[in-house]
């Protein structure tokens, strides 16, 4: 069993350089390039009262589920840069974004895929999606959005396409902290990380001599954040010995990057293990095991464990 939260901070974007080179609302006029091959999107005036931004949006009319339909956007980039692309969609379920070299789909650099859990019970909220390129590319590339849907005759929007070139970060995270702790019949453990590029997930290993790791799960990654993000992970699996960890990140291209060696104590964790009987700070004030500072945990048995938390 396994507990994961992601918690997104609004905290001030991180000054990298960076360029917007599509943004794209789609009000007349609309810059020139994106293209509606084949047949079958127009621009709406969909209303002040309905529309994302502005009153403008691009619309699929009497759309079906056997006949997907892409807008691409050419774009000139540069080796060694990071593509963002962001946008809003409504009524659309799954879709991918693909990097292609030319207009026609022939060479294609990079595809990726991902869904709306929220489209087949939601006919009005829109939804943002995101996705990374990492150029090692010069020259023109065609980012195309194709989309899917559950639903049948109905109309797809698209709305607020941005492409911004950025300078790419030297590592695909920002690793602020990896820590762990021992809570109640669990280990808790939980890192933040100040950025993502391209981090497709994170790996945590465990080890009872600290030299020999084995997988215990993989928890997915963000992909792309300028944001603060909090993750967390419960151990129910112990032994009454020092557990160690380790965090391994992936990207997207298969480069791996691996944190310090955390340890937790849980010598009296299994069998006939003493109850823990409370949680105190410093001073001897009864605290939760999320209290900032240092706290104690007190066991039946007259044992103590302390815990150093820096939140």
């Amino acid at each position: 069993m396994k507990t994961i939260l992601f918690l997104i901070l609004f905290l001030p974007t991180l000054l990298l350089s960076q360029t917007t080179l599509v943004d794209e609302d789609f009000s007349p006029p609309t810059t020139s390039g994106w293209s509606s091959t084949p047949s079958g999107w127009m621009l709406n005036n969909y209303g002040s009262g309905n529309a994302l931004s502005g009153t403008w949006a691009l619309r699929l009319t009497s759309w079906s589920a056997s006949s997907p339909k892409y807008v691409y956007f050419p774009v000139t980039v540069q080796s060694n840069k990071n593509y963002i692309i962001t946008f809003w969609t409504k009524r659309v379920c799954s879709l991918t974004v693909n990097v292609n070299e030319t207009a026609n789909q022939t060479t294609l650099i990079q595809s990726y895929s991902s869904t709306n859990p929220d489209c087949s019970s939601n006919w009005t909220n829109w939804y943002q999606w995101t996705d990374v390129y990492s150029s090692n590319y010069d020259g023109t590339v065609y980012f195309q959005i194709l989309v899917n849907s559950t639903y049948f005759s109905t109309t797809l929007y698209i709305e607020d396409v941005k492409i911004v070139e950025m300078d790419p970060t030297p590592l695909p995270i920002e690793l602020i902290y990896f820590k762990g702790k021992n809570v109640n019949d669990y280990n808790l453990l939980f890192w933040s990380t100040a950025t993502e590029i391209n981090n497709d997930y994170f790996t945590i290993e465990k080890s009872y001599d600290g030299y020999n790791f084995h997988v215990i799960d993989n928890i997915e990654g963000a992909g792309y954040s300028t944001h603060q993000l909090y993750y967390e992970y419960h151990d129910y699996n112990l032994q009454p010995f020092i557990t160690y960890y380790r965090l391994k990140q992936t990207d997207y291209d298969g480069k791996k990057d691996v944190s310090d060696i955390i340890s937790i104590d849980n010598r009296n964790d299994k069998g006939d293990k003493a109850k823990l009987v409370n949680i105190i700070n410093i001073l001897g004030q009864t605290v939760n095991a999320d209290y900032n500072g240092l706290i104690i945990y007190r066991y039946s048995d007259g044992s103590v464990m302390k815990v150093n938390n820096q939140h």
